[in-house]
């Protein structure tokens, strides 16, 4: 049976749509028309605050990746925020920056400025090389991205070790 948690005597709230379930001992995530849309396989999850989650942890990296079989950094970015419009069929090495902030400003996301401290949550598109661009969600403290090379998704202390091109938050929606 799928049950909403109840934490300091009140259930989960919706955030991004999403909220925390539990089905038998373990958590995922459900919209609100409570349909489970991030299994229940882990053993404790964060509720979602600021458009990301830790749930993702660990999932394995898959270029093109939307589901918790596998994601890649915009799969990661969608599933965190919620969103469910995603872009795909991009290369994995490529500079397509104009293409990324057309999306996000279409979908009501807001550019934010460049600046020493970012806010929790954020969506930032970063470069790691030359020609190759890459989003992390910034916590407060770390980065959460999904790292090719170490082929899944990870939370790396500090600031990101790349170049940070964009800062985005998601204009909050109506109810959440």
């Amino acid at each position: 049976a799928l049950v909403v948690p109840t934490f300091d005597n009140a259930p989960d709230e919706f955030i991004n749509g999403l909220v925390r379930v539990k089905i038998g001992e373990k958590f995922g995530y459900a919209d609100r028309r409570l349909k489970v849309v991030i299994p229940a396989i882990y053993d404790g999850t964060y509720r979602f605050s600021n458009g990301r989650a830790r749930a993702c942890l660990g999932v394995p990296f898959r270029l093109h990746g939307r589901t918790q079989a596998g994601l890649d950094c915009i799969g990661l970015a969608a599933l965190a925020s919620g969103e469910a419009d995603i872009p795909s069929g991009y290369a994995l090495r490529g500079d397509s920056l104009a293409h990324i902030t057309a999306h996000l400003c279409a979908r009501g996301w807001i550019a934010l400025p460049v600046s020493a401290s970012f806010p929790r949550g954020s969506l930032m598109i970063l470069r790691p090389g030359p020609a190759q661009l890459h989003l992390g969600i910034w916590t407060g403290t770390s980065v959460i991205h999904a790292d090719a090379r170490l082929r899944r998704v990870v939370e790396r202390p500090g600031a990101p070790p790349w170049p940070v091109v964009s800062v985005w938050m998601r204009a909050p929606k109506n109810g959440d």
